[in-house]
């Protein structure tokens, strides 16, 4: 075993990691059997809609809430340990309901500049955005109370809930795309209520609190610190939306909405295995690393914990890249097993993208050092050469290749990102004690 990770593995962790795992591989399941049943109903060009409409409800989801994912994983155990879990449960609440109020306020922006994807489709998608980040919110809590069974539980039932819950709306006619949002949107919303009771049971905080809670003393010592970490990661969730959601935005003016189509399904299939290993780290190693720093001036990393970090980054992708190599012999039949025969055509893509999640979902490990000292903004420019290298290729690249450019630009500005990581938490190594 990789030096630095057996006292993670002693066996009061055993059970723990054996849960997060299970959760993790049946939520891929349930992405995978989602995708079968969307993709079974819907035609190329709803496909694309529908990618469209999450990809932008996701990315607003992501720029307003999960910074405050980030702060309750880094906090939540802190003002616990406090007795303080009232005064930080209002300060989220009050976070969460301006953020809240911005995504719709955007949505509706959204409806005046592109009439043609209907209030429907506004509507829903306003809903699928505040749920997700509800749902990211409440996953974070309950993963730094170290919940692993009720962290898994929502995940495999999102997962499968999806697809399951958009059967009965998905044959609306010109409106597949909607319905396909809505059976999203059931999902995430009966997830929500469970969250709330599970969190309520542990004493973090309730519905009635979260939504309606005040912030009594605006100067508590939670202001400044939470402030601070949002404000950091504020502008690097920007930059990661520009890559992981909005790049379909972009992609859209340049290809028919049939291409994309294809491009979105092919995307939900190749991050399948870099979000699993991601997801498996970030579950279970994060909530260990903040475990330890009770204070909120504790800022200090070792270079054993940064070490346990790099392997696990290491153990994470160098697998995936090797299998990313080998994927074109298997593309087609796997495409047609797990999507249909519509979406072959794109077969090509899949190394490119698989590559390409590998590196920029793994690097998210590579954040762990900054998110334990407080310092998320070392990563901004990182990220922002990634967003630069991306747009830069697909522009020069699509007239000669078409959809191909997406993942050709993709793939590189990956390399890109995950290089200037290693970079900067190699300098990390050499500065801690």
């Amino acid at each position: 075993m990789i030096p630095g990770l057996q006292r993670y593995f002693r066996h009061r962790f055993a059970g723990e990691f054996l849960i997060v795992t299970l959760g993790n591989t049946l939520s891929v399941a349930g992405l995978f059997v989602t995708l079968k049943i969307i993709a079974t109903h819907l035609s190329l060009d709803q496909f694309g809609l529908f990618g469209l409409v999450v990809a932008f409800a996701g990315g607003i989801s992501r720029i307003f809430f999960s910074p405050l994912s980030q702060a309750a994983l880094r906090f939540t155990v802190t003002a616990r340990e406090k007795g303080e879990s009232i005064h930080f449960s209002n300060l989220l609440g009050m976070f969460f309901r301006r953020r809240a109020l911005m995504v719709v306020a955007v949505m509706i922006l959204t409806l005046f500049v592109f009439p043609e994807y209907g209030l429907l489709v506004t509507v829903v998608g306003s809903a699928v955005a505040i749920l997700l980040g509800i749902s990211v919110i409440n996953s974070s809590q309950l993963a730094a109370l170290r919940q692993r069974r009720l962290v898994a539980a929502g995940q495999i039932f999102t997962a499968f809930g999806r697809g399951i819950f958009a059967l009965p709306f998905i044959g609306w006619g010109a409106l597949q795309a909607t319905g396909a949002l809505a059976g999203y949107a059931i999902a995430l919303l009966i997830a929500a209520a469970v969250q709330f009771t599970a969190l309520k049971s542990q004493g973090i905080v309730s519905l009635a609190q979260f939504f309606s809670g005040h912030l009594q003393d605006r100067t508590n010592r939670y202001w400044p610190q939470a402030s601070r970490y949002l404000s950091a990661f504020g502008y690097l969730t920007v930059l990661e939306l520009l890559v992981l959601d909005f790049d379909k935005l972009v992609f859209a003016q340049f290809v028919p909405l049939a291409e994309l189509g294809i491009l979105v399904a092919l995307q939900q299939l190749a991050k399948a295995g870099p979000v699993l290993a991601t997801n498996l780290v970030e579950q279970f190693f994060y909530p260990l690393f903040f475990e330890d720093k009770t204070e909120l001036s504790d800022t200090i990393i070792s270079k054993k914990a940064i070490r346990v970090m790099l392997a696990s980054f290491a153990v994470v992708a160098v697998p995936l890249l090797a299998v990313s190599l080998l994927i074109p012999i298997v593309s087609v039949p796997l495409i047609r097993f797990l999507l249909s025969d519509h979406f072959v055509s794109g077969a090509p893509l899949l190394p490119y993208l698989l590559a390409g999640y590998t590196l920029t979902q793994c690097t998210r490990i590579l954040q762990a050092a900054g998110l334990a000292t407080m310092d998320a903004g070392r990563f901004v420019l990182p990220k922002a050469a990634q967003v630069v290298v991306l747009f830069s290729l697909f522009i020069l690249l699509v007239p000669a290749h078409g959809i191909m450019a997406a993942g050709y630009a993709f793939a590189a500005s990956s390399v890109v990102y995950a290089g200037l990581l290693l970079v900067i938490n190699y300098r990390m190594y050499k500065m801690s004690s």
